[in-house]
């Protein structure tokens, strides 16, 4: 199964497009280095010679059959404990299942067993950030770029711990170094955005997310998202006409936005508010 940078859902191994969000599937990640030959080789030849069982979990597993996927790569791992592969796929069966700390639990027994795999990192600092461990999460993420720095959504999970955090500067650090690994993408300028607008640093902002405007083959949720977020730092400095074209760019992008529809509403009547008071101050 192929898991979506963007919103972490997992999709069938054909697609091209997350069936959730729209963000684009894609099966290697710009600027990906990997940290050691000798362990790629070692976890190649493991895959080869991987029993039965973990492909029929890894079946189960893409069918949404979660709990059969559990069954099934439980008794691998009894049979088999030193198998890391067999405990990073029964994580991702507990992760969709809903069992949150037995995939935390089973996630570290990968760890132990190859701690230069940087997906097993990275799946254990998700898991992490759901059991609310974010400092330990935020370890996970960063051993993560360090074995692999082209992992755009390590930093992008980086970043939005550091902005939970309010530590802007560890936010633009984070952001510019996703960019500079993985390319100018969308998502770490958006991020970046975020921290300027809670730093009331108004054209910082605007700028990052005229940026984001700017990249290729946005989907149209992802555009509708920008515009929206345009719309809000409009709106916080009380710029009312350039914060209802924003929003009003948004429903254009997504006329079943109802997000982009209430926030235009409510701009529209500031709007018109800010008008009166303008003809009251001057009468």
């Amino acid at each position: 199964m192929l898991r979506c940078v963007r919103c972490e859902s997992l999709n069938p191994c054909g697609a091209t497009f997350c069936r959730r969000c729209g963000e684009k599937l894609t099966g290697v990640r710009a600027g990906t280095i990997e940290p050691s030959a000798t362990a790629a080789v070692r976890r190649n030849m493991e895959l080869e010679n991987a029993p039965a069982a973990y492909w029929k979990g890894l079946e189960a597993l893409s069918d949404g059959q979660f709990a059969e996927a559990r069954r099934i790569l439980e008794c691998l791992t009894d049979s088999d404990p030193d198998f890391a592969p067999a405990y990073a796929a029964l994580a991702a069966a507990c992760e969709e299942d809903g069992l949150q700390d037995q995939a935390a639990q089973a996630c570290r027994k990968a760890v132990e067993l190859d701690p230069s795999c940087a997906d097993y990192h990275y799946l254990q600092g998700r898991l992490l950030c759901k059991l609310g461990c974010f400092s330990d999460a935020c370890k996970e993420f960063e051993r993560t770029v360090e074995l692999e720095p082209g992992r755009l959504s390590a930093w992008a999970q980086l970043a939005r711990l550091a902005l939970a955090r309010k530590d802007y500067s560890q936010v633009e650090l984070y952001c510019r170094e996703a960019c500079r690994w993985s390319g100018d993408t969308w998502e770490p300028r958006f991020i970046l955005a975020e921290a300027y607008r809670e730093a009331h640093r108004w054209d910082e902002a605007v700028a990052e997310l005229r940026c984001c405007l700017g990249q290729p083959l946005l989907t149209i949720a992802q555009r509708t998202t920008i515009h929206t977020a345009l719309g809000d730092v409009y709106a916080q400095r009380e710029d009312w006409p350039d914060a209802v074209r924003e929003y009003q760019n948004a429903l254009d992008a997504d006329g079943f936005n109802r997000e982009a529809r209430q926030k235009l509403r409510m701009a529209e009547l500031a709007a018109q508010m800010s008008r009166r008071a303008g003809r009251t101050g001057r009468a």
